[in-house]
Order: C-alpha cells, then structure tokens, then sequence
C-alpha cells in the first residue's frame, strides 16, 4: 500500500481499532516517519504535530501490537487494526471514550477462530474438539437438543438459564456450521439476500 504523506504537514490522522472486538481506541497522527517505524517494529507508533515528535502508545509491556494498516478511499484517513496489550487512556479505560464501546460480534469472531483451531488442531481435552471428531450427525443432534433446551427455558422464568442455554445453543450452532464448511458470514449473506 503506498501512502502519500505529501500533504502540507505531512501528517495523516489515524483511527485505531482492536482487531478483536471492533472497538474505536484512539485517535492520532502518523508522519512517514511513524508509518514506517511502526510497519518495521510492529508497535504502534505516531506523530504529534503539537509537540512535533514521535510517540509509541505505552510502555514496552503497554503497546499497540500491530495488525494492519489500511488507507481509506481518499487516502486521507489511516485505520490501524492492533491488539492492545493493556488499557489504552491514561485513565486506565480501554478506549479513549471509556470501556462503554464494546462490539459483541467480536466475541463471536474470537469464538469461530477457536472453533476453527479446534477442527484444525485437535486438542485432546477439549470439548469443541470431541464434538468435531463424533462427526457432523453428533454435532446436528447435539445442537438440536440445546434448542430443545433453549424452547424449554423460555417458558420458565428463570432469566439467567435462558441466556445460559442461549449461549450454549449459539456454541453449538457456530460448532455446526464449521462442520459443513460455513462461518456466521455465510449464513449473514443469505439473510441479506432475503432482504
């Protein structure tokens, strides 16, 4: 990707997203001088057009770990995918904005790149693993009585065995599509078909 930072100040502002969950982090600046440390190094590193210097977010334990950098249409406007190693504000929140902003779906991303591990790489206690290797016929049964389960939940007034029996259907249901070959986007795309 080729980024043109022959702008006035040679700076591009710089929006960060956790890789996992999807939430907004920060806000900053990157010159190609960041740009480039960062892509090199792997730790997030900016620009301040304030105080004219560089900058890594954190300590050596408290960085930014690095996963993509994209440029957005107009290639004026940088999005950096990283992990945090720890709490991004000073006011130890993990966004800027507080811990408020917290995506859902990306425990459900987190959760299918385990269930793919699972298939991939058997592990000998796992769960998801002896689900995988009983075969799809064990995993469509067991999937089917967890929503047996859920109906019988709902009728009770028991909130918090609901959403528990809710949580072990969706398990089961992702563990299910893996099995034929399909994630939840598959199944995403056909709802937006039917729209």
């Amino acid at each position: 990707m080729k980024v043109n930072f022959g702008n006035d100040d040679g700076v591009l502002p710089v929006i960060v997203q956790d890789v996992d969950t999807y939430d907004v982090l920060m806000f900053a600046h990157m010159n190609e001088e960041a740009y480039d440390i960062t892509l090199e190094t792997k730790k997030v590193t900016f620009y301040s057009p304030l105080k004219q210097k560089l900058w890594t977010k954190g300590r050596e334990e408290n960085i930014l770990r690095l996963h993509t950098i994209e440029l957005d249409c107009k290639g004026a406007v940088l999005l950096v995918k990283a992990e945090p190693l720890s709490e991004i504000c000073e006011k130890g929140t993990m966004t800027c904005w507080g811990d408020t902003f917290s995506h859902q779906f990306g425990v459900i991303e987190q959760l299918e790149k385990k269930i793919n591990d699972r298939k991939i790489n058997p592990k000998e206690h796992s769960y998801i693993s002896s689900l995988f290797a009983r075969g799809t016929n064990h995993i469509a049964e067991k999937t089917g009585k967890e929503a047996i389960e859920l109906i019988v939940k709902s009728i009770q007034s028991d909130s918090e065995e609901f959403l528990k029996g809710s949580a072990d259907l969706l398990l089961h249901y992702l563990v299910l599509l893996k099995s034929k070959g399909f994630t939840l986007d598959d199944v995403l795309l056909k709802l937006k078909e039917k729209r």
